[in-house]
């Protein structure tokens, strides 16, 4: 599969180490990372969940407590850039 043909997803929150953001839109990179943008409408090949959206990375753990509001999303792109090997972690379906 293509990267021109893999989803975009959307939740209603980005965890990222330390961090949580609101309405965040996360498409992959042809590199392998994430390019993070405002979530403000659902278009083609947008998937939004309901929940948290988690990216987790090898050097950059989860705060276990304390999370902090992010500020702006360029602050979160430049903590996915400085950082390698993240992996999505979509919301589990709990059948609700």
């Amino acid at each position: 599969m293509s990267l021109a043909s893999q989803p975009r997803y959307a939740s209603h929150h980005l965890r990222l180490g330390r961090w949580i953001a609101h309405s965040v839109l996360i498409e992959e990179r042809a590199s392998g990372g994430f390019l993070l943008a405002p979530f403000t409408a659902e278009g083609e090949r947008t998937i939004f969940l309901s929940g948290t959206i988690t990216l987790l990375a090898p050097t950059c753990p989860l705060a276990e407590e304390g999370l902090t509001e992010a500020g702006s999303l360029a602050l979160l792109q430049q903590e996915l850039d400085s950082h390698e090997g993240w992996t999505l972690q979509l919301p589990a379906d709990d059948g609700r």
